[in-house]
């Protein structure tokens, strides 16, 4: 691993960008009441020939778009509820669209594993996630009968008397989305944001960096090649990322623990190595930070494979494109991943670190849940969900020493 910075790239809450243009942040979102803004996707998969995802075309039905990435394991989870909303409302007059940022050579390989019923449509330049302002996957948009905006749904659970309300032509209740970022909580199902970005329209820059204080209340982490974005981190949880360093093996100074941070970091695809780099440089000259490596006689879990191998939670990934985990308390989901980040997770938990010995190769996809009040918990919720088994041992591993940089003597 290479601890050399190149070069200060970013501060603190500052940003870097290189342009083409201005950041469009949010896009132009879609109002709920308003008519729904054009889906501009460049190709419809599984739709019938000459189909048409335009609102003139599809006046009439009720609409359910859903937002979606093959990285993305809440995403990926709902695909067999949603695929029974579709046989369920298949008489009715209902489309469900599931749209993705990603190109045809992920998602076709994707779709042959894991079908997705319905129409899925591909949006690589973004314009429909920036017409409707999302902000990150999954996403639903609900669009009634005339072609408005109802609201957002964001539980598949509550979907059928959504449906069937505005079949019969009525308007469902939508709980404001402003309670909800206050409680911590995601209703069921919300009108959308009035807000629209001020530099919606806008091209993208060409490279970007940043580090901003979160207003999130749970942790998550999303990348695909060129871009690494991570919500409600930790310093710690940023240089285990930067460095590809387990977080628990990390000597930091606890100050820096305590406060939550939002890092974006994007470059072009066909510079998608400095990507990292980047990421160790910003947060180096904007924390004021130092890394050594040092060997350490330490207490660590050995993880390997149980009497009867993996079980079946432990997926081989049908993903060939990004990756994305979502982490709450007592619960994760990590879409796209190999074995060792399971293995960095687990440190998080238990504290202590935990070396992979399970010979798995490849990459997976998995949900874990555990008691978030008892850390031990997850030793049998490992052995029981995913088939892998954590044993105590002791081991000579690398650390890594993160200091406070000294600041210079005034001559």
């Amino acid at each position: 691993m290479n601890l050399r910075s190149v070069g200060t790239v970013a501060l603190l809450c500052c940003a870097i960008v290189l342009p083409l243009g201005c950041r469009d942040r949010d896009g132009r979102r879609a109002k709920a009441g308003r008519p729904a803004p054009p889906l501009g996707l460049k190709k419809l998969l599984q739709a019938p020939q000459g189909a048409v995802a335009g609102w003139e075309a599809l006046k009439g039905k009720v609409v359910v778009l859903e937002f979606w990435a093959t990285w993305c394991g809440p995403c990926v989870a709902a695909i067999p509820h949603f695929n029974e909303l579709v046989e369920k409302y298949k008489d009715k007059a209902v489309q469900f669209i599931s749209i993705t940022d990603e190109e045809a050579s992920v998602i076709e390989p994707f779709l042959k594993k894991s079908p997705i019923r319905g129409w899925v449509g591909l949006d690589p330049d973004r314009s429909s996630f920036k017409a409707y302002g999302l902000l990150g996957v999954p996403h639903t948009v609900l669009v009634d009968r005339e072609g408005i905006v109802a609201g957002v749904v964001h539980s598949a659970d509550s979907m059928e008397a959504i449906l069937d309300d505005l079949l019969a032509g009525k308007s469902p209740s939508l709980p404001q989305l402003a309670s909800a970022e206050s409680t911590g909580t995601r209703p069921e199902l919300h009108a959308l944001d009035e807000h629209e970005g001020d530099d919606a329209g806008k091209v993208p820059p060409l490279l970007e960096v940043r580090i901003e204080p979160t207003r999130r209340d749970n942790s998550g982490h999303a990348s695909s090649p060129g871009r690494l974005e991570g919500y409600a981190w930790s310093v710690k949880d940023a240089l285990a990322q930067a460095y590809d360093v387990p977080e628990g093996r990390i000597a930091i100074s606890p100050s820096f623990t305590d406060s939550r941070y939002d890092l974006f970091v994007a470059v072009p695809q066909h510079q998608k190595s400095s990507l990292k780099p980047l990421l160790q440089a910003a947060l180096e000259a904007g924390f004021g930070l130092t890394i050594r490596s040092e060997k350490r006689e330490t207490d660590v879990y050995v993880l390997s494979t149980g009497p009867g191998g993996p079980s079946a939670g432990l997926r081989p990934t049908a993903s060939t494109g990004g990756a994305g985990t979502i982490v709450r308390p007592g619960w994760i989901s990590f879409a796209n991943f190999g074995v060792q980040a399971l293995c960095d997770h687990l440190e998080k938990g238990l504290g202590r670190p935990v070396l992979d010995e399970t010979n798995l190769e490849g990459h997976y996809d998995w949900e874990l849940k555990y008691d978030p009040e008892k850390p031990q918990s997850l030793i049998p919720a490992v052995r029981d969900q995913l088939g892998l088994e954590l044993t105590p041992a002791r081991r000579s591993i690398e650390w890594y020493v993160v200091e406070k940089k000294q600041a210079p003597e005034d001559k």
